[in-house]
């Protein structure tokens, strides 16, 4: 189960309040009660990678400023799309973990037919090494097309409203090998979350 920080932050709009906060390794409950009587709405975002199963298919890497990134593991057309941002981790073509951040490799352009070069506008905006894991921040299409090599990806935060109990109810997927590692495996996505009501 995940945490949140005590960061819960109360903003009035006129006669509503909004929270604020964040969560750290998957999700986590935070009580409302004494700040809202009623939520009206509530939500999450992630703020941490999400590995699309696409690895960089590149043996002398790619340079800073490339307009093309070959890539393998995954077909591309299956999992982004144009206009999306992508991403390395700074654990390169290792596993990412809860103290992993993300640069910026840049904006996709477009693919080709074949789901096997990612075009970048503009070029990288970093060099990649061969088989860097290509990461999204957000919810990835690879939670739908899961064919790498038997890994599924079911990264979307939910929050949940407990009226009775006033919590919100914040959970948030995990990158798995299989079905069976499903319900096992901690997530470790990170996120910000908010609930609007009435005091």
């Amino acid at each position: 189960m995940g945490t949140t920080t005590t960061d819960i932050r109360v903003t009035t709009l006129g006669n509503l309040t909004l929270l604020t906060g964040t969560f750290r390794n998957g999700g986590t409950t935070v009580s409302y009660d004494g700040f809202l009587s009623d939520v009206m709405m509530a939500g999450g975002n992630i703020t941490s990678g999400v590995w699309t199963g696409i690895l960089v298919n590149d043996v002398g890497g790619v340079a800073a400023g490339s307009v093309a990134i070959t890539v393998n593991n995954q077909n591309a057309l299956r999992t982004l799309h144009k206009g999306q941002a992508i991403y390395k981790s700074s654990q390169g073509t290792g596993e990412h973990n809860e103290n992993s951040t993300y640069t910026r490799i840049g904006i996709i352009e477009g693919m080709n037919g074949g789901g096997t070069s990612i075009e970048i506008v503009g070029g990288t905006e970093t060099a990649l090494a061969n088989d860097d894991r290509i990461y999204v921040i957000g919810p990835s299409l690879s939670a739908i097309n899961a064919e790498i090599l038997g890994q599924a990806t079911q990264v979307a935060v939910t929050v949940g409203i407990d009226e009775v109990n006033k919590t919100l109810n914040i959970a948030c997927g995990t990158e798995y090998t299989n079905n069976i590692d499903a319900f096992a495996k901690e997530s470790f996505q990170h996120g910000k979350w908010f609930a609007l009501g009435r005091r």
